[in-house]
């Protein structure tokens, strides 16, 4: 069984990053949507909102200024200039990660509901051999998986859960070649934080020229 990381997002800070949480809700609060998103459920409507309004609260954390953030031909939150970030959410809850792009080289996040035994058993397959398999380790590795195909896949495309290994308590090993940049070996940190019923994972990769921070 997986423990609770310390390490919450109000706690990672090194003025480079910036995360804000919002509520699934009313979409009356954000009145310029895509027309593919106008048109669907209200459901979506109001997780397209509010995962939008989320971005906007993170951008004005960290650059002091809030934008609407659009969404490209390949349904990719379109950032100001400078910034790079990702947009996850569940049934309640949307979060966003927003990154300043001189100190970051990709972002993701995922935020998930800790899953019943039913759809923990269903997920094996997809996310691959994990060392244990009660609900809330296999939700951990599935969030964990998400929030690495968002950081990654504006750099190198699609691929699929079984491309990274998850090893315990919290990390990715590629098993596969990505990029040059990313070959097989390669591994990823993964914060991650639990409460609530739900899990929430992200991965930020510092640009080549900035050393991370110590710790």
């Amino acid at each position: 069984m997986v423990g609770t990381d310390p390490r919450t997002p109000r706690r990672v800070n090194d003025g480079g990053l910036a995360f804000a949480l919002r509520q699934v809700g009313d979409e009356a609060d954000l009145p310029l949507l895509p027309a593919e998103i106008a048109a669907a459920r209200p459901r979506r409507r109001a997780e397209y909102a509010a995962g939008r309004l989320a971005a906007r609260a993170a951008l004005r954390r960290l650059t002091g200024q809030a934008a609407l953030i659009g969404m490209g031909p390949d349904r990719l939150p379109l950032w100001p200039k400078g910034t790079i970030g990702s947009i996850s959410h569940n049934r309640r809850n949307a979060v966003a990660l927003v990154a300043c792009a001189r100190r970051y080289h990709a972002a993701g996040i995922d935020i998930e509901t800790v899953m019943d035994v039913s759809a923990a058993r269903d997920v094996i397959p997809v996310i691959g051999p994990v060392a244990e398999k009660d609900p809330l380790s296999l939700t951990l590795a599935f969030s964990a998986k998400e929030s690495l195909f968002k950081a990654l896949y504006p750099h190198v495309g699609y691929f699929g859960f079984q491309a990274a290994r998850f090893d315990a308590p919290c990390s990715l090993v590629l098993t596969q070649d990505l990029s040059p940049d990313w070959p097989a070996g390669h591994r990823f940190a993964v914060h991650y934080r639990i409460g609530r019923g739900r899990v929430l994972t992200w991965i930020a990769l510092h640009a080549r020229n900035v050393a991370p921070p110590s710790t």
